[in-house]
């Protein structure tokens, strides 16, 4: 049976304009929006007479009235118009939904947070970027999102979009997180253990029922993959610099008037080093290119080598320390945050290839300011990508009268596909998480959605 679409542009009900065969609506799970494009053809009977005029940013909501159900919510951003006739125009409607205020929020996120739980953080920094966007505990489809505590994470005047997929990869310990945000504007905000489900069987059975809780898919065009190309099991993080701090001494020899320091000092920071000559206090501080007051500086060269040096601007310069003289400096330096987390039964289950199944990967990330938050970071890593990942690419044919969308669970049923949790042997019937979603429109007011899942 068809279905009974509507589509609302800034309120106005365009639903005859609208070309059934040629909008489509493209949602992608964790970490992006959805994105959405609708052709309209305006045949005005009087010259230059529109009959409507989409506006830049004006709202866009295409609705299934049949279910109830929304299937895109969002605005507008790039309305386009070209005119085949004096009296026939036709508009394209490039649309996003409400992930358009989250990229440009009323506040940018910026902050040191240490203590939070990653629901608790995600509302606050929602509430605080003012942009539209509601967030709660209870949002996320009436349940609490699980409680993941975040050691310590930084905002740098991030967007709000940027900030969520910041806290969601540092949540990510065990389980991958991901957001959407839904045509309410709400956010959820979850891992793959609290994702909602469809209660939609997709199964390779032609003769199963077709109605809005199971579909048969199309198996001649289903492909099932194990997709090891981003197989890692030994992950190496690079966090931020923290702050650490170091005392060198040196024993004077009469002459030498600069000394090796044994780390890069940071140099923002040299007024809190503490320098005693022979056990009396001297002067210190950074080199920056002009005369220093202080009886000596710290400096460093192009190949990154640092020192302690008599300052010899002064008048009088300041002398060598004499022979047996001990020379002690307690300065601050960086340090980084670096963490190594590998998969034992991963590497076990390849250890036959050459490589004796050892699977390395690097991340740099600059907003992980403590080791245990990089440690996170890497055990969500390796959870991820230990093993090959699972995906399932298929297409719901028109006569499918029911909804999914990108974020939620459906249960896969395939007669032939090989099994990897039982010896591979034929037969797979198991949750699959839908990552992405391309719904395309068809003629008669019917739709076919694409799909690709991967397995939980």
């Amino acid at each position: 049976m068809s279905q009974q679409l509507q589509l609302l542009v800034g309120g106005a009900d365009l639903t005859p304009y609208v070309e059934q065969d040629a909008w489509s609506i493209t949602q992608q799970w964790s970490r992006q929006g959805d994105t959405a494009t609708f052709e309209l053809t305006d045949e005005h009977p009087v010259h230059g007479a529109l009959s409507f005029v989409p506006t830049p940013l004006t709202t866009v909501v295409l609705t299934d009235v049949g279910l109830g159900q929304t299937l895109f919510s969002g605005i507008c951003e790039k309305p386009e118009v070209r005119f085949d006739g004096p009296t026939l125009a036709r508009w394209t409607l490039d649309c996003v939904d409400w992930t358009y205020l989250s990229d440009r929020p009323s506040n940018l996120v910026v902050g040191d947070y240490s203590g939070y739980t990653a629901d608790a953080l995600a509302v606050l920094i929602t509430t605080q970027a003012n942009c539209g966007i509601n967030a709660a505990t209870v949002a996320n489809g009436g349940y609490v999102w699980p409680a993941v505590q975040i050691p310590r994470i930084q905002f740098v005047y991030d967007t709000l979009t940027v900030a969520w997929t910041k806290l969601s990869k540092l949540a990510s310990l065990s389980t991958t997180w991901g957001w959407y945000v839904d045509e309410n504007r709400n956010l959820h905000f979850y891992d793959l253990t609290q994702a909602p489900s469809a209660g939609v069987t997709l199964t390779d059975s032609i003769g199963a029922v077709n109605n809005t809780t199971i579909v048969p898919y199309d198996n001649d065009s289903m492909t099932y993959e194990w997709d090891a190309t981003s197989l890692r099991n030994v992950v190496t993080v690079r966090g931020a610099d923290y702050s650490s701090s170091q005392t060198d001494l040196w024993v004077g020899n009469g002459s030498q008037l600069s000394f090796p320091l044994t780390f890069v000092p940071d140099a923002n920071n040299i007024a809190t080093a503490t320098l005693t000559v022979g056990g009396v206090a001297a002067t210190v501080s950074a080199d920056t290119g002009s005369s220093a007051s202080t009886d000596w500086i710290v400096q460093g060269n192009a190949a990154n080598q640092w020192f302690l040096s008599a300052n010899q601007a002064l008048t009088p310069p300041t002398a060598a320390p004499a022979t047996s003289t001990v020379i002690s400096l307690a300065y601050p330096y960086l340090q980084p945050v670096v963490a190594r987390t590998q998969d034992s039964t991963s590497i076990a289950a390849f250890a036959s290839l050459p490589n004796a199944g050892q699977f390395a990967y690097y991340i740099g990330d600059t907003s992980l300011p403590t080791l245990l938050s990089a440690v996170q970071r890497g055990q969500r890593e390796v959870a991820t990508y230990s093993l090959p990942t699972e995906r399932a690419n298929l297409t719901i044919p028109e006569t499918f009268t029911g909804h999914v969308r990108a974020g939620q669970l459906v249960t896969f049923v395939n007669a032939m596909v090989p099994d990897s949790r039982n010896g591979y042997a034929s037969g797979v019937s198991d949750q699959f998480l839908i990552l992405q979603n391309r719904i395309t429109g068809a003629a008669g007011l019917y739709r076919t959605y694409g799909i690709t899942a991967v397995r939980v």
